[in-house]
């Protein structure tokens, strides 16, 4: 069966086809799932690499009785009694500053109306907010990166082992803005399955050996003007990790500032007219004026062969969506060493990751 074909089956069946799973998401959130006959919604996390899952007791003692009927991802309750805060309890932090704190659960996974087992989860029974969003509730999490080394294995490794999918890879396919995020993430396969032009680059990753997190280190970052002057910066000892629970392209505050000047500096020289930028918040804007100026980023990294790979972010990923005067940017400046590309990189290219090879493979969408 050719590539198209699989292809055409998962998207029009949504059910396991041959050890692949295909889910759809919209804004990054992945329904169709339960655990436990508990519908529940889960936001997909390449930053992280464990599931976690809202429950139902502690967050209705939180947010008062009732209240999981109006929480978007949906509570899990125990099928049976059970005493979650008895258990070894563990905490993780997130990028964002948010915090988890759960113990451990198993439970029947459903995923498109159909059962694949019993996998391993994170039971919420703790959250400490993002502090630009202090009423922001806890929501469920699939995370997709390596994982722990201690056995709490993301759901792709879970299924992987039990014999579900074909290979411990996966693959996301989002060729729209980076404000609507929507697309299919598919378990089991790290190539084929969406509409993406030739050729295939593989770059390499920093593997499991060195972190869970599915990064690489990056060489160089820069920007091409609208009229073709580049600009680059090397760099040493900084890695660039690849995370759909980013919605910004995040970068160090020292290399958000150079990027920021440089922007502008193309920006102003190309249009011949002064643009600026301005922020609310945490949120930057520019100018809708200098839009049609703005330059193309670039981050240089590694192929598997050695060879190096820039990655192209286009202004229409990373500065949009515009009313009459500004354009929102995709951009924010993080007191981390580290760059986090977020959803801007994964609406520009289609993103396969083969986990025991370590690396990720990309190809930049045909629409």
């Amino acid at each position: 069966m050719s590539l198209l074909q699989v292809y055409h089956i998962v998207t029009t069946t949504a059910l396991l086809v041959h050890g692949n799973i295909n889910l759809p998401f919209v804004d990054g959130v992945i329904s169709s799932t339960a655990i436990d006959e508990n519908p529940l919604k889960f936001t997909m996390d390449s930053g992280d690499g464990f599931t976690y899952v809202v429950y139902s007791d502690w967050y209705e003692k939180k947010y008062g009785k009732g209240a999981c009927k109006s929480l978007p991802s949906g509570c899990y309750t125990c099928p049976t009694k059970c005493n979650p805060y008895k258990k070894e309890k563990y905490t993780v932090a997130f990028a964002s500053g948010m915090m988890y704190e759960y113990s451990l659960q198993k439970g029947n996974l459903v995923l498109n109306g159909e059962s694949v087992g019993t996998v391993e989860f994170g039971l919420i029974i703790g959250y400490s907010p993002r502090q630009a969003y202090p009423n922001e509730p806890p929501f469920n999490i699939m995370g997709l990166d390596y994982g722990s080394q201690q056995g709490r294995y993301p759901i792709h490794r879970q299924l992987y082992i039990n014999g579900v999918i074909d290979e411990w890879a996966f693959r996301i396919c989002s060729p729209g803005q980076p404000h609507e995020f929507k697309g299919n993430l598919i378990l089991g396969v790290s190539q084929g399955a969406c509409p993406a032009r030739q050729p295939v680059t593989e770059i390499q990753l920093r593997g499991p050996s060195v972190t869970a997190k599915l990064d690489s280190s990056l060489a160089t970052f820069g920007m091409v003007s609208s009229k073709g002057a580049t600009f680059s910066q090397p760099v040493t000892q900084v890695t660039i990790v690849y995370d759909t629970g980013a919605h910004p392209i995040v970068l160090p505050r020292s290399i958000f500032e150079i990027v920021l000047n440089k922007m502008v500096e193309l920006a102003s020289k190309d249009s011949g007219q002064d643009i600026h930028v301005k922020t609310s918040g945490v949120v930057w804007y520019v100018q809708k004026k200098g839009f049609d100026h703005l330059p193309t980023l670039t981050f240089t990294v590694g192929t598997s062969g050695g060879a190096p790979f820039t990655i192209r972010i286009p202004l229409k990923k990373y500065a949009t969506p515009c009313d009459e005067s500004w354009c929102t940017l995709w951009l924010y400046p993080s007191p981390a060493a580290g760059i986090i590309l977020g959803r801007p990189f994964f609406t520009t290219y289609a993103t396969g990751f083969d986990l025991p090879a370590g690396v990720m493979q990309v190809q930049e969408y045909t629409a």
